[in-house]
């Protein structure tokens, strides 16, 4: 719950005389609404999140917090009012931590030497400074908004066209990494417990491997103004498990992290991970195929053989995902898809279809409705022409989204 209270002070520069002048705030419901996805009224972080999320990044209390506001009305005490009505008139602005002076004769300078931030006991206190040349007129009220709200975002005649970027309001929210951050894979969320689950993979020239898989705080339900957003969440939990005389697939990156094919099937609530006996990403026709399975309740886990039915090669960074007990891995040449049960491996079936070879098709993908969307393109998956490979897991096919 966000509370706090305001503090003017009016000196008089002839006399030195200063005025006091104090009131508590009232908060609107701005940043929960920013921050709810299924209300009629939400202004959501899902809308436009490419601008939402570039500059919200690191602390709130910075950014969707760090910008002023002083009006020369009153305003209502509304808490679902979250814009200045018309003819109100902006007086005076300021920026967190710009203490850049402007041609902006409304735009204070921030106080450094004054204000402060406590994370630990989640206070700040934000102090702007105007000189007698600036917001000059009267004061009735004063808000706080993000900090590009900040910048003379309401037309003051005096604005500093130099700021081009200023904005009347713009959503603040979580900019959470979901693939990789050094090395460390999202494999799903959970959004009654407000936790992600996360792998990391060590993969040692011995011929062991290390998966650790952590449970993070998602910041679903909650959202700190004083801790940074643009990064992973708590630790809660973790956990490695090491796995000697085998070999993890996984891609070395120049700065040292690998790409696991970890999978997880949400039917079964198992995490998979594919791994072979010999240091080889392929796995022959008729060959062993060995799965790391874990319960990402307690992390206990097992070691299982399936054997390749599908008579072709296999490589490890082909399997595509798990669902419903079964795994689906494409083909060496793209044009299949092979659908075999974990339970018994002489189950299988084979997904076919010729266009399939006509795209490049990676093996990031993700599971909604029964339906497994691998990301692909028409020329490569890198390429500005990206699509999703659907396939439909019940209907045993593959459709493509839109070019």
């Amino acid at each position: 719950m966000l509370k706090g209270k305001t503090e003017i002070q009016l000196t008089d520069v002839n006399t030195g005389y200063t005025q006091y002048y104090y009131d508590e705030n009232m908060v609107t419901n701005a940043l929960s609404d920013i921050f709810t996805l299924n209300t009629a009224t939400s202004t959501g972080f899902l809308m436009g999140a490419d601008s939402n999320t570039s500059g919200f990044g690191g602390s709130l209390y910075s950014t969707a917090l760090g910008g002023i506001l002083l009006f020369d009305s009153k305003l209502d005490e509304d808490a679902t009012n979250y814009f200045a009505p018309a003819g109100v008139k902006l007086v005076g602005c300021g920026v967190y931590n710009n203490e850049t002076t402007s041609s902006d004769t409304a735009r204070g300078i921030y106080n450094t030497t004054e204000s402060s931030v406590s994370t630990s006991n989640k206070t700040a206190k934000y102090v702007y400074d105007f000189t007698t040349t600036q917001c000059n007129g009267s004061i009735k009220s004063v808000c706080l908004t993000s900090d590009y709200g900040g910048y003379s975002s309401y037309g003051n005649e005096s604005l500093d066209t130099t700021i081009s970027s200023a904005l009347l309001y713009k959503p603040a929210c979580v900019r959470r990494v979901t693939t990789d951050n050094y090395g460390e894979y999202v494999l799903f969320w959970d959004y009654d417990a407000d936790v992600c689950v996360t792998a990391q993979l060590t993969v040692p020239s011995s011929g062991s491997l290390t998966l650790t898989l952590r449970k993070r705080d998602a910041k679903f339900k909650n959202v700190s103004v004083f801790t940074n957003n643009s990064t992973y969440g708590e630790v809660l939990s973790s956990n490695a498990i090491t796995v000697s005389g085998y070999y993890g697939y996984a891609t070395n990156s120049s700065s040292g992290t690998y790409t696991p094919n970890v999978m997880y099937d949400e039917y079964a609530n198992l995490i998979y991970f594919v791994c072979n006996a010999s240091n080889s990403t392929s796995i022959s026709s008729s060959g062993s195929i060995t799965l790391l399975t874990i319960s990402p309740n307690d992390f206990s886990y097992t070691l299982s053989t399936i054997t390749n039915n599908t008579g072709n090669i296999l490589y490890t960074y082909y399997s595509l995902a798990v669902y419903n007990g079964y795994i689906y891995w494409m083909s060496t040449d793209r044009t299949l898809v092979y659908k075999i049960l974990l339970s018994d491996s002489s189950v299988s079936a084979t997904i076919s279809d010729v266009t399939l070879s006509s795209y490049a098709c990676s093996s990031d993908c993700f599971i909604k409705d029964r339906k497994i969307y691998v990301m692909s393109s028409k020329y490569n998956y890198q390429s500005n022409y990206p699509c999703y490979a659907v396939i439909d897991t019940e209907l045993e096919t593959i459709q493509y989204t839109p070019l």
